[in-house]
């Protein structure tokens, strides 16, 4: 049982009731509205190689345009390898608290978790704010870094193209 905030509840009772809308269902029958899965040696690749962890969440590459949740790791010799997987309901706090503080320990196990040292997420604030909130009640010895390329791609993004920037005179004159 997950403890939540009023105004999660509140998102979450809104998002249920607007898809048992859309798929003509009563308030009485159940909705999957999340799911995420880990096959069994991914988990123990996992448990064998937990320091460092990255969460990307993608968006729009499904039918439903569900979230699309991956964790990956490295091994000792240094090849990456995906051992989680989710699709999710949306990118919501209510749903990132779910994940990473009742999905996550519950798939993966808390001891295991407990190992890691570094998470490298993009710079999704729900995401970010709710593993900040998670590793604090339970990754006691977790430190959260930024994922470079986000910082730098999406950087590029909002400033524009190479060419539509300027270097400062200080620096042109310098070249």
């Amino acid at each position: 049982v997950l403890e939540m905030p009023e105004c999660d509840v509140t998102d979450m009772t809104e998002f249920a009731t607007d898809h048992r809308k859309a798929q003509s269902l009563s308030d009485k029958q159940d909705l999957m509205i999340g799911v995420a899965w880990v096959l069994p040696q991914e988990r123990r690749f996992f448990r064998m190689f937990p320091n460092v962890i990255h969460v990307d969440c993608t968006s729009d590459t499904n039918k439903e345009n569900r979230p699309f949740l991956t964790l990956t790791a490295k091994d000792n010799n240094g090849k990456v390898f995906t051992f989680f997987r989710a699709y999710l309901p949306n990118e919501r706090a209510w749903t990132f608290r779910w994940l990473f503080q009742t999905v996550f320990p519950t798939l993966l196990g808390i001891q295991f978790l407990q190992r890691v040292k570094i998470i490298i997420t993009d710079g999704d604030s729900q995401e970010t704010f709710q593993l900040d909130y998670a590793i604090r009640a339970l990754y006691p010895n977790v430190i959260r870094n930024r994922c470079g390329w986000h910082i730098v791609d999406r950087g590029w993004h909002k400033a524009g193209s190479y060419t539509q920037l300027t270097l400062p005179t200080k620096v042109i004159a310098a070249i």
